[in-house]
């Protein structure tokens, strides 16, 4: 992953819960899964902010809807 710019940064920081509502939504503990998480989040935020045709799609998701931002990825991989 590629340092983050101040947008990436600041975009990163005001999602952030989006982490945690993910380790909830799959029953994950924080203290095993976050640091896996976490980077797939980062790089999330960085292809979302940096391919335009991405901007066409919310970046956050609607109360009830299945957390996935491609950080499901991260979780199936480590089966």
């Amino acid at each position: 992953m590629k340092r983050m710019s101040e947008q990436e940064q600041e975009f990163a920081a005001e999602h952030h819960t989006l982490v945690y509502r993910f380790l909830h939504y799959y029953h994950l503990p924080v203290e095993e899964y976050y640091d896996v998480v976490i980077m797939r989040y980062l790089n999330a935020v960085q292809r979302y902010l940096n391919r335009l045709g991405l901007r066409q799609y919310s970046f956050t998701m609607r109360s009830g809807e299945k957390p996935t931002l491609n950080l499901t990825l991260c979780w199936t991989n480590r089966k």
